[in-house]
């Protein structure tokens, strides 16, 4: 009995991973810095702001994951709070600055 439900979790797993493919990636990043930030996306200029508890979002490339490969993008994240290279794995990924 033990062996069927290590057995069971083992295949819940391995499906759940496989469900991590898409052909548009998403990003989206939190201001909970207590202060309006003004970013960009893979620019080094900033072309927008984001006020105290708004999250932004941006569309990235495909996502693929699999028990023998992976595939992600990397999103620069440039604000005047810091500047952020975010390696997306997954088809939504959230990023929070505080």
């Amino acid at each position: 009995m033990k062996k069927l439900l290590i057995l069971l979790l083992f295949i819940s797993v391995v499906a759940c991973k496989k469900g991590q493919n898409c052909s548009h990636g998403e990003l989206c990043v939190k201001n909970s810095t207590g202060e309006k930030v003004y970013y960009g996306w893979n620019t080094n200029m900033y072309t927008d702001s984001m006020e105290v508890g708004e999250t932004v979002c941006t569309q990235v490339g495909e996502i693929h994951n699999s028990l023998t490969s992976q595939t992600s993008e990397t999103v620069l994240f440039e604000s005047d709070h810091g500047s952020y290279d975010i390696e997306v794995t997954t088809c939504h990924q959230e990023h929070e600055l505080k």
